[in-house]
């Protein structure tokens, strides 16, 4: 065997094992299916929702509890899979927190790579991983004093956010909204439209949230969680 043999060998061994090490990830799933996407510029359209199991923050208000310690193990193409027979041209990735695993951006990568939208919800505590696609959007919270993890944001995914990701600012009291506009600050490039204020729910009247706003005299959006109004606020699936 030759030396122009044998590399041609090596390197499709390479890239047998390669693709068999992808098959073979699998990422920790409480639930995938179809909605209307309820928060976000993007609320209202259709999408393959992928729930993550697992979180490294205990907000205090925390609606999605049950993501802590459940979920099932899927192989990504299995995922890609589903989301492909699904036809929604939105997928969205959320949790608990998707970074949380290590694997997710792997899935997010297939994901792209389907022609999907893929939209990620995420707590802002990891730094968010540089994927060169407009067809990526990143919901990045700021969290606020009252959820008691406003310590463990990420500054760094403030300052380096693009014009295609948005911002999310849960507000439970006029402390949280103050130091919400505080952190603000540091972000460049997200439009004003895209930066979202929404309530703790049952917590703050979205009319109180409202009128901070409107005298703030700043163009920051004002965000209802519509799936709370359509179904029950604690059904899932929705």
């Amino acid at each position: 065997m030759n030396f122009e043999s044998r590399n041609f060998i090596i390197d499709h061994l390479n890239i047998i094992l390669l693709c068999a090490d992808t098959m073979m990830k699998t990422v920790k799933i409480i639930e995938i299916y179809n909605s209307v996407l309820g928060e976000s510029t993007f609320s209202g359209l259709p999408a393959t929702i992928i729930r993550f199991a697992g979180c490294n923050l205990r907000c205090k208000w925390c609606d999605s509890k049950f993501t802590y310690t459940r979920g099932y193990k899927y192989f990504m193409n299995d995922i890609i899979s589903i989301v492909r027979k699904q036809k929604h041209n939105f997928v969205l990735i959320t949790g608990g927190e998707p970074l949380f695993q290590r694997n997710a951006k792997s899935l997010i990568r297939k994901l792209l790579r389907s022609n999907k939208h893929v939209i990620v919800e995420t707590n802002g505590s990891f730094l968010i991983p540089r994927l060169n696609s407009e067809k990526i959007s990143w919901i990045i919270d700021i969290k606020t004093p009252s959820s008691g993890m406003h310590k463990h944001l990420n500054l760094e995914n403030l300052i380096n956010s693009r014009k295609f990701d948005e911002i999310k600012c849960v507000i439970s009291n006029k402390e949280d909204f103050d130091y919400a506009i505080k952190k603000i600050k540091l972000i460049k490039k997200v439009p004003p439209s895209s930066i979202l204020f929404s309530t703790v729910f049952g917590e703050m009247e979205a009319k109180e949230l409202s009128s901070l706003l409107l005298h703030s005299k700043l163009n920051y959006r004002l965000q209802l969680q519509i799936h709370k109004i359509i179904w029950q606020p604690d059904e899932r699936k929705v």
